[in-house]
Protein backbone atom coordinates (compact mmCIF):
# COMPACT_ATOMS: atom_id res chain seq x y z
CA UNK A 1 0.00 0.00 0.00
CA UNK A 2 1.35 3.52 -0.68
CA UNK A 3 1.92 5.28 1.96
CA UNK A 4 -0.24 8.73 2.55
CA UNK A 5 0.44 12.47 2.55
CA UNK A 6 0.41 12.06 6.85
CA UNK A 7 2.64 9.45 6.48
CA UNK A 8 5.34 10.92 4.37
CA UNK A 9 5.51 13.90 5.47
CA UNK A 10 5.82 12.56 9.44
CA UNK A 11 8.56 9.77 7.76
CA UNK A 12 10.57 13.31 7.27
CA UNK A 13 11.18 13.35 11.85
CA UNK A 14 11.26 16.30 13.35
CA UNK A 15 13.47 18.46 12.65
CA UNK A 16 14.28 22.45 11.88
CA UNK A 17 10.61 22.65 10.39
CA UNK A 18 8.38 20.45 11.68
CA UNK A 19 7.57 19.05 15.60
CA UNK A 20 5.95 15.94 17.19
CA UNK A 21 3.98 16.01 20.14
CA UNK A 22 1.73 13.51 21.85
CA UNK A 23 -0.05 15.90 23.47
CA UNK A 24 -0.16 19.99 24.59
CA UNK A 25 1.34 19.74 28.25
CA UNK A 26 2.45 23.22 29.49
CA UNK A 27 1.25 26.21 27.38
CA UNK A 28 4.72 27.86 28.20
CA UNK A 29 6.63 25.09 26.64
CA UNK A 30 4.37 25.04 23.44
CA UNK A 31 4.85 28.71 22.92
CA UNK A 32 8.56 28.55 23.07
CA UNK A 33 8.36 26.07 19.92
CA UNK A 34 5.80 28.22 18.46
CA UNK A 35 7.87 31.53 18.02
CA UNK A 36 10.86 29.11 17.47
CA UNK A 37 9.13 28.38 14.12
CA UNK A 38 8.23 32.21 13.59
CA UNK A 39 11.56 33.87 13.80
CA UNK A 40 13.48 30.78 11.82
CA UNK A 41 11.76 29.17 8.85
CA UNK A 42 8.04 28.76 9.63
CA UNK A 43 7.32 25.28 10.61
CA UNK A 44 4.37 22.99 11.76
CA UNK A 45 3.76 20.44 14.76
CA UNK A 46 1.78 17.32 14.58
CA UNK A 47 -0.28 16.80 17.59
CA UNK A 48 -1.11 13.08 18.67
CA UNK A 49 2.70 11.80 17.35
CA UNK A 50 5.26 10.40 19.57
CA UNK A 51 9.05 11.55 19.38
CA UNK A 52 9.71 8.23 16.96
CA UNK A 53 6.65 8.98 14.78
CA UNK A 54 4.29 6.85 15.98
CA UNK A 55 0.79 7.98 15.27
CA UNK A 56 -1.29 7.89 18.57
CA UNK A 57 -4.02 10.11 17.76
CA UNK A 58 -5.16 13.45 20.12
CA UNK A 59 -8.42 15.01 21.11
CA UNK A 60 -8.22 18.13 18.22
CA UNK A 61 -10.65 20.53 20.31
CA UNK A 62 -8.81 20.54 23.34
CA UNK A 63 -4.77 20.34 21.76
CA UNK A 64 -6.06 23.24 19.66
CA UNK A 65 -7.25 25.26 22.58
CA UNK A 66 -4.01 24.96 24.26
CA UNK A 67 -1.83 25.70 20.98
CA UNK A 68 -4.58 28.87 20.85
CA UNK A 69 -4.02 30.07 24.55
CA UNK A 70 -0.34 29.93 24.06
CA UNK A 71 -0.18 31.76 20.95
CA UNK A 72 -2.21 34.15 22.12
CA UNK A 73 -1.29 34.68 25.25
CA UNK A 74 2.24 33.70 25.78
CA UNK A 75 3.52 34.61 22.62
CA UNK A 76 4.74 38.60 21.75
CA UNK A 77 3.55 39.75 19.12
CA UNK A 78 0.64 37.28 19.49
CA UNK A 79 0.64 34.26 16.57
CA UNK A 80 -1.67 33.40 14.61
CA UNK A 81 -1.52 29.12 14.00
CA UNK A 82 -3.28 27.25 11.33
CA UNK A 83 -5.15 24.20 11.98
CA UNK A 84 -5.66 21.00 9.59
CA UNK A 85 -8.08 18.05 11.80
CA UNK A 86 -6.64 14.96 10.44
CA UNK A 87 -7.82 11.05 10.57
CA UNK A 88 -5.38 8.15 10.25
CA UNK A 89 -6.31 4.75 11.08
CA UNK A 90 -9.57 6.00 12.91
CA UNK A 91 -7.00 8.26 15.10
CA UNK A 92 -6.96 12.18 14.96
CA UNK A 93 -4.17 13.86 14.22
CA UNK A 94 -3.92 17.78 14.86
CA UNK A 95 -1.67 19.74 12.31
CA UNK A 96 -0.43 23.42 13.37
CA UNK A 97 0.90 25.18 10.91
CA UNK A 98 2.73 28.52 12.03
CA UNK A 99 4.15 31.33 9.17
CA UNK A 100 7.82 32.46 8.96
CA UNK A 101 6.71 36.02 10.55
CA UNK A 102 7.89 39.71 9.04
CA UNK A 103 7.38 40.39 12.57
CA UNK A 104 10.33 38.71 14.06
CA UNK A 105 11.63 38.37 16.72
CA UNK A 106 8.55 37.23 18.93
CA UNK A 107 9.35 35.92 22.20
CA UNK A 108 7.69 33.67 24.15
CA UNK A 109 6.91 33.83 27.99
CA UNK A 110 8.54 31.70 31.02
CA UNK A 111 7.66 31.25 34.25
CA UNK A 112 8.75 34.05 35.79
CA UNK A 113 7.14 36.37 33.26
CA UNK A 114 9.64 37.30 31.76
CA UNK A 115 10.21 37.33 27.51
CA UNK A 116 12.48 35.63 25.74
CA UNK A 117 13.18 34.48 21.82
CA UNK A 118 13.98 31.26 20.16
CA UNK A 119 15.19 30.07 17.07
CA UNK A 120 14.55 26.48 15.53
CA UNK A 121 18.00 24.53 15.87
CA UNK A 122 17.67 21.12 13.50
CA UNK A 123 14.67 19.57 15.94
CA UNK A 124 15.81 21.36 18.63
CA UNK A 125 14.63 24.88 20.28
CA UNK A 126 16.95 27.14 21.34
CA UNK A 127 17.64 30.53 22.62
CA UNK A 128 18.26 33.11 20.04
CA UNK A 129 21.64 35.27 20.56
CA UNK A 130 22.05 38.84 20.64
CA UNK A 131 23.12 38.92 16.85
CA UNK A 132 20.08 37.19 15.84
CA UNK A 133 18.15 39.65 17.86
CA UNK A 134 20.42 42.34 16.15
CA UNK A 135 19.94 41.33 12.46
CA UNK A 136 16.22 41.10 13.02
CA UNK A 137 15.72 44.53 14.13
CA UNK A 138 17.39 45.55 10.87
CA UNK A 139 15.36 43.51 8.40
CA UNK A 140 13.02 46.27 7.48
CA UNK A 141 15.72 49.24 7.55
CA UNK A 142 18.12 50.42 5.14
CA UNK A 143 21.86 48.97 6.23
CA UNK A 144 25.07 50.92 4.74
CA UNK A 145 27.76 48.75 4.56
CA UNK A 146 31.29 50.23 5.24
CA UNK A 147 33.87 48.32 4.37
CA UNK A 148 36.52 49.30 7.20
CA UNK A 149 39.72 47.45 8.13
CA UNK A 150 37.64 45.64 11.10
CA UNK A 151 34.56 44.51 8.10
CA UNK A 152 37.29 43.24 6.28
CA UNK A 153 38.91 41.44 8.97
CA UNK A 154 36.06 39.97 10.32
CA UNK A 155 34.71 38.52 6.98
CA UNK A 156 38.49 37.62 6.04
CA UNK A 157 38.57 35.45 9.62
CA UNK A 158 35.36 33.83 8.79
CA UNK A 159 36.48 32.83 5.70
CA UNK A 160 39.29 31.38 7.35
CA UNK A 161 38.19 29.66 9.53
CA UNK A 162 34.14 28.90 8.96
CA UNK A 163 31.29 28.57 11.93
CA UNK A 164 33.20 30.55 14.86
CA UNK A 165 31.63 32.16 17.22
CA UNK A 166 31.13 35.76 18.83
CA UNK A 167 33.59 35.24 21.33
CA UNK A 168 36.60 34.22 18.82
CA UNK A 169 36.32 37.00 16.72
CA UNK A 170 36.07 39.19 20.08
CA UNK A 171 39.13 37.71 21.28
CA UNK A 172 41.05 37.01 18.63
CA UNK A 173 40.77 40.33 16.45
CA UNK A 174 40.64 42.46 19.16
CA UNK A 175 37.60 44.17 18.70
CA UNK A 176 35.09 45.79 21.70
CA UNK A 177 31.76 43.55 22.06
CA UNK A 178 29.51 46.02 20.97
CA UNK A 179 31.40 46.91 17.89
CA UNK A 180 31.61 43.34 16.78
CA UNK A 181 27.87 42.90 17.18
CA UNK A 182 26.94 45.89 15.25
CA UNK A 183 29.05 44.74 12.23
CA UNK A 184 27.91 40.95 12.90
CA UNK A 185 24.19 42.14 12.75
CA UNK A 186 24.39 43.88 9.61
CA UNK A 187 26.22 41.49 7.86
CA UNK A 188 23.42 38.75 8.57
CA UNK A 189 20.97 41.21 7.91
CA UNK A 190 22.39 41.61 4.46
CA UNK A 191 22.92 38.07 3.77
CA UNK A 192 26.40 38.24 3.59
CA UNK A 193 27.44 36.17 6.35
CA UNK A 194 24.91 33.45 7.37
CA UNK A 195 24.39 32.21 10.88
CA UNK A 196 22.98 28.80 12.46
CA UNK A 197 23.11 27.93 16.08
CA UNK A 198 24.33 24.47 17.62
CA UNK A 199 25.35 23.76 20.90
CA UNK A 200 23.38 26.58 22.24
CA UNK A 201 25.95 29.32 20.14
CA UNK A 202 25.47 31.65 17.37
CA UNK A 203 28.39 30.38 14.98
CA UNK A 204 28.78 32.41 11.64
CA UNK A 205 29.84 31.36 8.58
CA UNK A 206 29.89 33.07 4.91
CA UNK A 207 26.39 34.18 2.94
CA UNK A 208 26.52 35.44 -0.27
CA UNK A 209 30.14 35.63 -0.94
Amino acid sequence: MEPTNIELEISRGENDTQDFKHEITSVLKIAKTLVAFANTKGGRLWIGVKDNGKIIGCEPLEEQYMIEHAAHEYCKPMLIPEFVNHTFDDKEILEVRIKFSEKRPHFAKDEAGKWWAYVRSQDHTVLAGIVTLESYKKKSKQILIKYTDTERNILQYISEHPKVTLNDIIKTLKIKRYIAILILSNLVATAILKISHENHKELFSNGIL
